[in-house]
């Protein structure tokens, strides 16, 4: 499901989804274990965030822009 839904955004990469710091979720790689500081060490946070990085996974270099919504 997350995959078709990434699918049909065509200009978003990727989406995943993140509990407690950890995430379990990716529409690439599919079910992940992966603190989120490993991706992006400016997360988590508490507030909303957009961030422009490099990746470090998939394209490595490449720019790439993260945008953060935390769950209340």
């Amino acid at each position: 499901m997350l995959r078709k839904q990434a699918a049909m955004l065509q200009t978003v990469r990727s989406i995943a989804l993140v509990q407690d710091g950890v995430v379990y979720c990716s529409s690439i790689f599919g079910s992940r274990n992966l603190p989120v500081r490993e991706v992006q060490p400016m997360l988590p946070a508490s507030e909303p965030r957009l961030i422009l990085s490099t990746d470090r996974w998939l394209l490595l270099g490449s720019p790439i822009l993260i945008q953060w919504y935390p769950g209340f």
